[in-house]
């Protein structure tokens, strides 16, 4: 039976994964309930949702489960954020567990039984080394199958679900969160490596296939228990450098001793560490299709092609509660370039130029924009042109004099559950090569602090 249609209470819909996921779920025809415990979600959110205020310690909102049929969860702690101290620890397993008690006690409470499609993690089965294992596979040792072991026990006692779908999930590659953009800002610097021995494996999957497979799982109903979400092919880590270095400037053969690792990182080392070569059987036996089956054709797809090497990415997303032609309308005049731009840059637009006009007020194929900014007190002036302008789909703005060796920023829009979704991909890189890059976590604080007000002027100008 398709579950289109259907309403989808979101557990953790404000993070990487559940933004990613959310946006897919709409666009597949659902509605969305979302619990969280921030302030302006609706700033951080790439769909449109119902948005519940809720704290795990409490019980969930009924009107968060009004006419709910499917309930995901991915909620939890980050266990990559932090050392692990025991108070962390005990803060990455308490945050799991008072969810899933939280969703234990809601599911005894609806009339209709939903589904219920859970995160885990590939830290259940611990330091495999070499060896090869599946959804069969035994649990193994330490702090991350330890918590994986106890996550699931937790749900598997959950009553009133219709059925119940555990996810495995490995490191999820994307550019608008989670382990990928942290490794772009390390390689980009030059100092990206192979980290122990190198043999150690990493099992991954693309965000687009975890949230394809989400989606799979909710529409076919003999979808049930545990699935790995990893690619079929696991990589060691000597070869997901290889992959990573083909992008950026490298030293091919740096390493950092394993030593190193645990004496900055402590247990957490454990992370970047154990081997886990984990292979999803079961989610293939289940019909369903990896889109990314290799490393390499991943990280092409996320980090771009030749002339974007060494390159930063600022992936960002947005949803608007407004029709695709407003917001184009927006975006494409000139008078609005000034509007979301930072007080503190000292902006101004000295002249825009296209084919039919010397001071053009819209921006369109060939537009030339000059700008007047300053950068930390620093006057300077920037040019750009606006190429690949399809009116209500997208426009691409290239430096063409200014401070950056290489800015290409792709404006994308899409109609999505009644309104627009904005996306922002920025590929940036100082000039100077590798020594240029120096300044880059500066840059990086200061491009991100510009997207921020951005994001937050636009919601207030038109999302409101």
């Amino acid at each position: 039976m398709s579950m289109k249609n259907k309403t989808i209470l979101l557990v953790g819909g404000t993070g990487f994964i559940g933004n990613e996921l959310g946006e897919k779920l709409v666009q597949a025809g659902y509605s969305l309930h979302v619990l969280s415990r921030r302030d302006k979600t609706d700033l951080y959110l790439s769909f449109p949702a119902h948005i519940f205020y809720w704290d795990e310690s409490q019980a969930i909102p009924p009107e968060a489960l009004k006419n709910v049929t499917t309930i995901i969860n991915l909620a939890g702690e980050s266990i990559a954020a932090g050392r692990w101290t025991e108070a962390k620890k005990k803060r990455i397993l308490s945050s799991r567990l008072s969810v899933c008690k939280a969703i234990d006690s809601a599911l005894s409470s609806m009339e209709n039984p939903p589904l219920l499609i859970q995160a885990s993690a590939v830290g259940f089965y611990g330091d495999q080394a070499q060896n090869q294992v599946d959804e069969e596979s035994p649990a193994g040792e330490g702090f991350l199958a330890e918590t994986c072991v106890q996550w699931e026990k937790a749900t598997l006692k959950m009553k009133g679900a219709q059925r119940k779908v555990i996810l495995r999930i490995g490191m999820v590659l994307g550019t608008t969160g989670g382990a990928l953009p942290e490794l772009i800002d390390i390689y980009a610097l030059g100092v990206g490596a192979v980290l122990g021995s190198g043999n150690q494996y990493m099992s991954w999957i693309h965000i687009d296939d975890l949230c394809r497979f989400i989606i799979y799982a909710a529409e076919n109903q003999e979808i049930s228990g545990v699935y790995n979400m990893t690619a079929p092919q696991a990589v060691t880590n000597r070869d997901f450098h290889r992959a990573m270095s083909q992008h950026f400037f490298t030293v091919p053969k740096i390493k950092v001793p394993s030593l190193v690792l645990k004496t900055f990182l402590g247990k957490k080392s454990e992370l970047l560490l154990i081997g886990q070569k984990v292979i999803p059987k079961r989610t293939q036996e289940s019909g369903f299709t990896f889109q990314y089956l290799d490393i390499d054709k991943a990280m092409s797809s996320l980090l771009g092609a030749e002339k974007f090497r060494n390159c930063l990415i600022l992936h960002k997303k947005q949803w608007l509660p407004i029709d695709i032609k407003t917001t184009w309308e927006f975006f494409s005049s000139e008078k609005n370039l000034e509007k979301i731009t930072p007080p503190w840059l000292n902006f101004k637009v000295l002249r825009v130029k296209n084919a039919e006009k010397e001071d053009a007020k819209t921006l369109s194929e060939g537009s030339e924009i000059d700008y007047a900014l300053k950068v930390h007190g620093l006057p300077m002036k920037w040019r750009s042109k606006i190429v690949n302008f399809t009116p209500e789909k997208s426009f691409r703005d290239l430096q063409l004099k200014g401070p950056y060796k290489v800015w290409d920023h792709t404006h994308n829009f899409r109609s999505l559950g009644g309104g627009t979704l904005i996306e922002d991909i920025v590929r940036y890189r100082l000039p100077f090569g590798v020594a240029g890059n120096i300044g880059l976590p500066l840059v990086k604080k200061d491009v991100g602090n510009i997207f921020q007000f951005r994001r937050e002027t636009i919601l207030g100008l038109l999302g409101k």
